[in-house]
């Protein structure tokens, strides 16, 4: 009989080994042995969906799927999405306040183009927020050209973020007049991010493993709590990706539990988690 249940199945630690390899490989998430619960459970239910047996049934089946499919499956199943709107406030208040002014008055007499990434996005609500503070500090903000890309692995996040859909319990910490003046109710209980809003935002999976098919330069990067799921020489390869498709002056801002302090880089230290990208 196949279990139906996940408590019935049993991870082994070269199982786990295996997997963890496998997911490290694939897109650089480092799954110590602290994460075998984590793991056993969300890809337990991949287990049960898919009828079969073991852990390592499931490992021969991704092998064998040419298609891929599956291993997307997988990573969305591992990937953490934790997130909420203005999470870490202070730094769109910077954004507001220090980086956006001066592009503002640096591109009167250049260029009124602005392109910004939130790397590693999860369900949207960071790269909206980035949208959200772009509409409240650029004057006339509709006559700029700023695009705004939010990227993640994980299709299932994406789509979430895509339909810019959102119950209302997650919009809680956000201040009334923000609510009204960017979101519209749509059904019971649930809000929409107005169309001015997403129309400065574009998503796309991205596996930071893999080549980017994305024209830079960024003026700014949000990858915020994701180097923190990174082994040290992938968090240092990243880093130097990041420099190269960055412009000159660019802006890179990452999570309050994130430093650049033990990875070689030629970044300016700005103040806690902001650097720049200085010649």
């Amino acid at each position: 009989m196949f279990p139906n249940k996940v408590q019935e199945l049993e991870l082994s630690n070269e199982t786990f080994e295996k997997i963890s390899g496998m997911v490290s490989q694939q897109c650089g998430i480092h799954l110590p042995e602290t994460k075998m619960g984590l793991v056993k459970a969300r890809l337990g239910k991949r287990v049960s969906l898919l009828h079969l047996k073991s852990f390592d049934e499931y490992l021969h089946y991704i092998e064998t799927d040419n298609s891929g499919t599956e291993m997307v499956y997988m990573l969305n199943a591992i990937s953490t999405n934790v997130t909420s709107f203005f999470r870490d406030p202070a730094h769109f208040e910077f954004l507001s306040k220090t980086a956006f002014r001066e592009y503002q008055h640096r591109f009167l007499n250049q260029s009124n183009q602005l392109r910004i990434w939130s790397a590693g996005c999860s369900t949207g609500e960071e790269a909206y927020s980035l949208a959200i503070t772009v509409a409240d500090s650029f004057t006339a903000y509709k006559a700029w050209d700023i695009k705004i890309l939010g990227s993640d692995i994980s299709t299932y996040a994406l789509n979430q973020a895509k339909a810019g859909l959102y119950h209302q319990d997650t919009l809680k910490s956000l201040d009334p007049e923000t609510v009204e003046n960017h979101f519209e109710k749509d059904g019971e209980n649930m809000f929409r991010l107005k169309a001015n809003i997403k129309h400065l935002v574009y998503f796309a999976r991205i596996n930071f493993m893999h080549s980017w098919r994305i024209k830079g330069p960024f003026d700014i990067i949000f990858c915020r709590n994701v180097m923190i799921y990174f082994t040290p020489r992938i968090r240092e390869e990243l880093v130097k990706r990041f420099w190269d498709i960055l412009a000159p002056d660019g802006w890179l801002i990452l999570g309050t539990a994130e430093s650049l302090q033990t990875i070689p880089n030629p970044f300016t230290f700005i103040q806690n988690n902001i650097y720049r990208k200085t010649l």
